[in-house]
């Protein structure tokens, strides 16, 4: 058959339930089904594309004539491999709800030129997107991006000229896709002045666990960086640390909720006490 419509009854789409099915044109997803299952590997944590060729099929491995996709929002996780070598794939519908996108999930959509990824989403896992064909993502929330010893590959081969995503976000992945470098340390898009320092994370660890450069709290840390630490040698060096450290921190750990909550408690109680010795907490321009 070319076309298929799953019954409502239906939970779990299992791994190889359509693999290879190379005439489906046409499935409708119901309400019901809370996980498309993958390859029987998860290998996220390996870092050996060998073994990942070795990882097998997922739900709909190789339907090479599907052309779109519509997942509801009752699936939770599109498992590894779910639609890997999907070549004819042109449209993909991920609805709110959706909080995992497996590794390998998407790989050799060829004709998948655009995406959005809802804000539900938590995790994505490595070459997810590997070798499709998007141009432009746009991403809503802040999902993690699955990486092994700083391995960038969720989006290689990909020929992205456009990312749609938080500026936190972007600056966090910014190794993740040749448009996003701009969003790198030291770039001019996170420089405002030859100072370095960032327009839209100069204090990353202060803008992580804010959620943005220009609110209050900030305001009051850069005023204390402007008007007392740069005019000593010792804040100067300080300056120095920070900027070359803070910003693989924010990498590494800014959306993990120990880091949040730990740099939170610190920051709130230093922002208290500035306040109270006369650092304002009104709009500011960096010096």
């Amino acid at each position: 058959s070319t076309e298929v419509i799953i019954p409502n009854s239906v939970i779990t789409i299992g791994r190889d339930a359509f693999t290879d099915c190379k005439n489906l044109t046409s499935i409708k997803i119901p309400d019901s089904v809370i996980e498309i299952e993958g390859s029987v590997y998860d290998l996220d944590k390996y870092d050996d594309i060998f073994m990942y060729m070795l990882a097998g099929k997922g739900a709909f491995t190789g339907c090479w004539s599907l052309t779109e996709i519509e997942i509801p929002s009752s699936v939770k996780s599109i498992g590894s491999h779910a639609f890997k070598g999907c070549g004819k794939i042109t449209n993909v519908v991920l609805h709110d709800g959706l909080e995992h996108i497996g590794l390998g999930a998407f790989e050799g959509c060829r004709s998948l030129i655009n995406i959005t990824i809802p804000e539900s989403v938590k995790t994505i896992g490595r070459w997810a997107f590997y070798d499709s064909g998007l141009k432009k993502v746009q991403i809503l929330g802040y999902p993690t991006l699955s990486t092994y010893n700083g391995s960038n590959d969720t989006f290689e081969g990909c020929p992205i000229e456009y990312f749609d995503a938080p500026e936190r976000w972007k600056s966090k992945y910014w190794n993740f896709a040749d448009c996003l470098k701009e969003y790198g340390p030291g770039s001019k898009e996170n420089t405002s002045n030859g100072s370095g320092r960032s327009s839209t994370s100069g204090c990353y660890i202060a803008t992580s666990v804010y959620g943005a450069y220009d609110c209050p709290e900030v305001w009051t840390l850069r005023r204390f960086r402007d008007y007392y630490l740069s005019r000593t040698m010792f804040g100067r060096a300080f300056i120095r640390i920070y900027y070359a450290i803070s910003p693989k921190l924010v990498r590494w750990f800014g959306d993990a909720v120990w880091f949040q909550k730990i740099w939170r408690n610190i920051l709130n109680y230093l922002v208290d006490k500035l306040q109270k010795n006369g650092y304002k907490s009104t709009p500011y321009e960096d010096q």
